[in-house]
């Protein structure tokens, strides 16, 4: 099948930022519909093959229900409603790590200290022990990382384009690590020097790849089943200290990790706390409905 020229993939792109995506998504959105359209399989081969994760299908297949509203291809629609996808399973990374597991991620970090590089170190901290992103971290800019030290709070772009601001006092040892190098724009530039950097795939891939590949070392320092310890389930568990010490805020939840919506916030409260969710996400909404 014939792809979409790239006028309608910019025409594509600019119809979702319209719709209140950001610019990044929407430039994921792209990609997606790019190797959607090039598949040998067929425009539904990355849905329904094995050789992709099911993060992955799932993905292309929100691309692809994007693209055909933008197109406004009902058979396409009809194919994508027809499809039979399997739910995606209740994986070990939604859950976070005990209170004895996250002591011992601390003491793992602690040794290792010295041990390895040590801008894969500080960020190794931030993402294991701050609840930062992979990717995030790779792309911190050295001007933000300047402004924290000199004010204390780190203001960085995160996943989606979203501005966040974090207090920096207990990690800025950390950025303190990353000041001491020079010439260098984005972390990734100390992580991975020589990586390409194109339009398909920016530097900063590179360096999210080897600080992936550096966390199964702090696991089993941990003493921890490397395959069940991610990143995500990191940033899980730092989620819920935080939930505990603002007291159970989750407004103050979402807006410092960072979330589209607050509906996200609603993996970290119990049952009894679901109504006041509830309540707060449809003031939201009204919010957002008198604002258009």
């Amino acid at each position: 099948m014939k792809g979409p020229g790239e006028e309608d993939l910019a025409a594509f792109a600019a119809w979702m930022v319209g719709r209140g995506r950001s610019p990044d998504t929407a430039a994921q959105y792209v990609g997606k519909i790019r190797a959607c359209f090039a598949d040998r399989r067929g425009l539904t081969g990355r849905l329904t093959g094995s050789s992709l994760a099911p993060k992955s299908r799932r993905q292309n297949l929100a691309a692809l229900r994007a693209w055909a509203r933008f197109a406004k291809d009902h058979e396409l629609r009809e194919r994508l409603d027809d499809l039979k996808m399997a739910p995606p399973e209740r994986v070990l990374e939604k859950i976070p790590l005990t209170e004895d597991e996250w002591a011992d991620m601390i003491e793992a970090l602690t040794e290792l200290d010295g041990q390895i590089d040590p801008v894969v170190h500080a960020c190794l901290e931030m993402i294991c022990l701050r609840g930062f992103r992979v990717g995030d971290v790779a792309r911190l800019e050295r001007a933000a990382v300047n402004q924290a030290a000199r004010t204390g709070v780190l203001n960085y772009r995160a996943k989606g384009g979203r501005q966040l601001q974090w207090e920096a006092g207990a990690f800025m040892h950390c950025l303190e690590v990353l000041r001491e190098h020079r010439r260098w724009s984005l972390v990734a530039d100390l992580i991975s020097p020589n990586a390409a950097d194109t339009e398909r795939r920016p530097r900063w891939h590179a360096a999210r790849q080897r600080l992936q590949r550096s966390l199964p070392i702090v696991v089993e320092a941990a003493g921890l089943p490397v395959e069940e310890v991610t990143a995500h389930r990191l940033r899980r568990t730092y989620a819920v200290h935080y939930l505990e010490e603002v007291g159970g805020d989750i407004v103050k939840l979402q807006k410092h990790m960072g979330w589209a919506s607050i509906q996200t916030a609603s993996a970290y409260v119990d049952h009894s706390q679901r109504r006041e969710l509830d309540e707060v996400a449809e003031r939201m909404r009204q919010r957002i409905r008198r604002r258009r």
